[in-house]
């Protein structure tokens, strides 16, 4: 589910709103929470995006903690579920370029483990069915607490603002706000820039078309995949999977990180004056605290800073529509399209042709296992009858 920008479009009438992957960017006011001392909820990881309990109009909702959404955002299927009244229309431009039709709605009530807030303001906005979800969290939960992330015990802490203390051992980073969303300082392969943080991105680093050309990355790594590489608001996003020697966030540096140099000319993966996009694959290697109030960001090492990253080992770009998984893309040459799959094939089913292991994010996370992995599908093309496909996992960049 990845930047922020806002437009005004007749202003009487309608609300422009561009989005990143799963990320809505739109600067909103609301009631603010109720006074609470700090608690700490736990999440659950899946495909690298934050799932946490909580309840709209005193109703149980599954949401998203997404640091690059600007809104609040529930689903269609969410805002049925709740029998909200949609308010003001609208447009959403996303990541894919493509617009999509919105409602502004009044949620009465916004709690998550005790923190509640009323009277929030929120979107409808159809999702990618992938992130299987009752909404997001963005930019208007954050501002009202400090927030912290720890992904090695899965909790999410809210702090009430002014009674936050800075861990001892993390490290503080200024913050910078484009269209509402957070941004840090940044440096790839010697390169500075600004970066969107983004919880809500299942990937690990994804760089802008302007920023890419300008700096004349394109050309300038080999191997390069040229693939789909998701699905956002707005549609397919497409890109060239490369491996970049070097990023660095202040003092942290990382080496050899599988990323994204993005194809998109068109929404937010297009803007000018970004960078890029800072996905789940380097911020799970932090503890994270968020501090709106005070823009700074804090970040302290993990058990998994030193983790290497992972990179498309399949070949395969799996796309999640309608409550079915298949190919998007294959890569010629790799070991999904040495086995015979095809570009549309259905994959139904996982080793013995179970479905109930099909849900998006084990997919993903089988197919990012380790190099030398067997891999067994099963797999469909158009109406013919199901085969079991083989292949076993490599580096491919």
């Amino acid at each position: 589910m990845q930047s922020i920008e806002r437009h005004q479009v007749r202003r009487s009438r309608l609300r422009q709103i561009v989005l990143s992957l799963f990320l809505l960017v739109l600067i909103l006011t609301g009631n603010s929470a109720q006074a609470l001392n700090q608690i700490t909820v736990p999440f659950t990881l899946r495909g690298m995006h934050i799932y946490v309990n909580g309840s709209i109009n005193d109703k149980p909702v599954t949401l998203v903690l997404d640091s690059g959404a600007g809104a609040n955002v529930v689903t269609p299927q969410g805002a049925a579920m709740l029998g909200l009244k949609l308010g003001r229309p609208g447009i959403a431009v996303g990541a894919g370029g493509k617009s999509t039709d919105v409602h502004m709605v009044t949620l009465a009530s916004l709690e998550v483990g005790g923190a509640r807030a009323e009277k929030q303001t929120a979107y409808i906005i159809p999702l990618p069915d992938a992130l299987r979800c009752d909404g997001l969290l963005g930019t208007p939960f954050f501002r009202q607490w400090v927030v912290t992330i720890d992904y090695d015990a899965c909790t999410v802490t809210l702090t009430p603002n002014g009674q936050f203390s800075p861990p001892a051992n993390a490290v503080e980073f200024p913050t910078e706000f484009k269209m509402d969303t957070v941004h840090v300082q940044a440096t790839v392969d010697g390169v500075k820039g600004l970066f969107k943080l983004d919880t809500g991105a299942a990937d690990t680093l994804t760089l802008f078309g302007p920023f890419v050309k300008k700096n004349g990355m394109r050309n300038r790594y080999s191997p390069s995949i040229e693939i789909v590489t998701g699905r956002g608001v707005g549609g397919l996003l497409y890109g060239d999977e490369v491996r970049l020697p070097s990023f660095a966030i202040g003092p942290y540096e990382f080496k050899n990180v599988a990323s994204t140099l993005s194809r998109q000319t068109q929404g937010v993966f297009a803007d000018p004056d970004l960078a890029g996009n800072i996905g789940e694959a380097i911020l799970r290697r932090f503890k994270v605290t968020f501090d709106h109030t005070n823009r700074r960001l804090y970040l302290s090492k993990g058990l998994e800073y030193e983790k290497p990253f992972v990179g498309n080992r399949s070949g395969l770009a799996v796309d999640y529509v309608g409550g079915v998984s298949f190919a998007r893309s294959v890569i010629a040459g790799s070991p999904a399209a040495l086995a015979g799959i095809q570009e549309g094939d259905s994959i139904i089913g996982i080793d013995d042709g179970s479905k109930d292991k099909l849900q998006p994010w084990d997919l993903r996370d089988l197919l990012s296992g380790e190099v030398g992995t067997k891999v067994t599908l099963t797999v469909r093309t158009g109406a013919m009858p199901p085969r079991a496909v083989a292949f076993t996992l490599r580096e491919l960049y």
